[in-house]
This record gives structure tokens, sequence and C-alpha cells, in this order.
């Protein structure tokens, strides 16, 4: 059966319950219900097909990021992309951005389907609301988070591999940095 899938940094338990917190808050101020749909990542290959029985290549796909090394992410407020997504910017980081280019290159090396090299540019985020946000609605949400400190971190210890189950994401497996 196919089913959808995405690659992803998904955080600590702690930081996903008080970032849970602002998307019931979304949620209930605005109707936004995506978001509540994934534990809180951020996302380095976008969704894509992939047959659910062959489901273990994909980590086995992935295995070689264990030479990678564990990393220290670090929050740096509040963004958006006009007029759909209020996010958690992140401080730049090149160790994530190595990350992102190492996973993407393996899924193609591995002629994983549905995988592309990616045109746009990384902006990696922790998502609080996004495609069922309308218009009128982000311009309110945007004046109350424009201004709104989030300082957060973390150690990057593993890349996910998230499956939807029809109704929400779930992590389907993991692959751990070397330290």
């Amino acid at each position: 059966m196919m089913r959808q899938y995405f690659v992803a940094v998904v955080l600590p338990n702690d930081l996903d319950k008080k970032i849970l917190e602002l998307k019931q808050m979304m949620l209930d101020r605005y109707e936004c219900r995506v978001a509540l749909r994934s534990p809180s990542h951020i996302t380095l290959v976008p969704p894509f097909w992939f047959n659910e029985e062959k489901e273990s290549l994909l980590l086995k796909a992935l295995s070689p990021i264990l030479s990678q090394h564990s990393f220290d992410m670090f929050t740096d407020g509040f963004a958006s992309f006009p007029p759909k997504t209020i996010f958690i910017a992140l401080k730049k980081n090149s160790s994530l951005e190595a990350l992102k280019d190492a996973t993407t290159s393996l899924l193609l090396v591995n002629e994983i389907p549905g995988i592309i090299k990616e045109t746009r540019p990384f902006v990696p985020h922790i998502t609080i609301a996004n495609r069922d946000l309308h218009k009128k609605s982000y311009y309110e949400a945007w004046e109350y988070f424009r201004e709104k400190e989030f300082k957060a971190s973390w150690k990057v210890e593993s890349v996910c591999v998230l499956r939807h189950n029809g109704e929400k994401w779930e992590i389907s497996g993991e692959v751990m940095l070397g330290n």
C-alpha cells in the first residue's frame, strides 16, 4: 500500500509539549488543525509517496547518517510565510544544513521514488499554523506572535521517518546520529 512519508528532525518531548500549547491556541482561536497532526519537527525531506511494504528500505538508505555528529539547535523567535504560515524560527546552523543535504542525497542515491532535489532555499522552521490559517486570521495571529520571544535549545541526535496513517503523521523509524 502506498503511504505518504517525510524525513525530519523531531523535537524532544518537553519542547514538543510547549509547542503543542501554541498549536492548541491556534486551534482554539482560529480553528487551525493541520499543525496538530504531526509532532513538532524540522522537515528535512518533504512528503513523498512510498510503498509501505518497503519502508525498511528508507531506514536502510538513511543508515549512513550515523556518521553525522549530533549538534545543538537554537530557536530564534517567531517568523512567517505570509499569508498562511506562522512558525518558530531557528538560528542558522551549518550542521543542520549539512544534515538536510546528506539526507536528501542518500535518498536520491538509493533511488527512493518521489525524492527530488529541492530548488527552493532551505528555511528550517517549526510550524505553529499553516495551510488552514485563513488570510484574515493570519494577520491577526501574526500581530500576536511578531513581537513574542521563543527561546529554546536542544541537541539534535536523530533523524526520523514519519508516515501518514490516514489521519496524522507518526514516527515509523529513527536513525541515531553519531556523537
